[in-house]
């Protein structure tokens, strides 16, 4: 028992270090995330707030998961793949959390909310399957960032569940960023083939989308 417990200290000061290390390389600007102000929300427990993270992450890897086999575009590929395995990781690192404090999650209005939003892709017809995917990760994201202003970074009196979820914040603003930025590009990749097409009168192949990954 006592191994096990000077285990699960280690764990803690390691995430610790980590978050810390998070904040400190977040450049202290204005967040540009394009989501207006979050309501006030009554200050959540340390258990609901661990509930909210949990359907947070958990949606999210879910999500992106699945969706890589529905779409064509490689850089939306990607940016799926990397919206996975960042909230994979930081799912990881919310089980050390959880289990080090012995804390179980209280259900809470906003976590079933994310929890209903996050249906399977319902793509209407082939060929629309990118557009469909990219705007169901603008509306995750986007609701991603009001759990977080809205509730969680209000809420939990833990010190390392805040600092968790402030560390959290800059890596699900980078991925509605770059989302957005995907679907723009998207659009105008599609504008310009219908373009080609039209002066051509036959089938036009874009250009490739230049290659920006998803920083966390």
């Amino acid at each position: 028992m006592a191994a096990l417990g000077k285990r699960k200290l280690i764990l803690l000061c390691l995430l610790l270090m980590a978050c810390d290390r998070d904040r400190q390389e977040v450049p202290a600007v204005e967040p540009a995330d394009t989501v207006v102000a979050a309501p006030v929300m009554e200050p959540l427990s340390d258990n609901e707030a661990l509930d909210v993270l949990m359907a947070l992450s958990t949606v999210a890897a879910g999500a992106a998961g699945t969706a890589p086999e529905l779409v064509a575009t490689p850089e939306l590929r990607r940016y799926l793949n990397v919206v996975r395995a960042d909230h994979q990781a930081l799912a990881a690192e919310l089980r050390i959390i959880a289990d080090s404090l012995d804390l179980t999650p209280e259900a809470h209005a906003t976590a079933d909310r994310i929890r209903t939003i996050a249906t399977p892709v319902d793509v209407p017809a082939e060929g629309e399957a990118d557009a469909t995917v990219m705007e169901q990760q603008i509306t995750l994201q986007r609701l991603f960032l009001e759990a977080l202003d809205s509730a969680v970074l209000r809420g939990p009196r833990n010190e390392l569940l805040l600092q968790y979820a402030t560390a959290m914040r800059p890596t699900v603003s980078a991925h509605l960023q770059r989302a957005e930025q995907l679907e723009r590009l998207l659009r105008d990749r599609a504008r310009a083939a219908r373009a080609a097409a039209a002066e051509t009168g036959g089938a036009a192949q874009p250009d490739t989308l230049p290659n920006q990954g998803v920083t966390r």
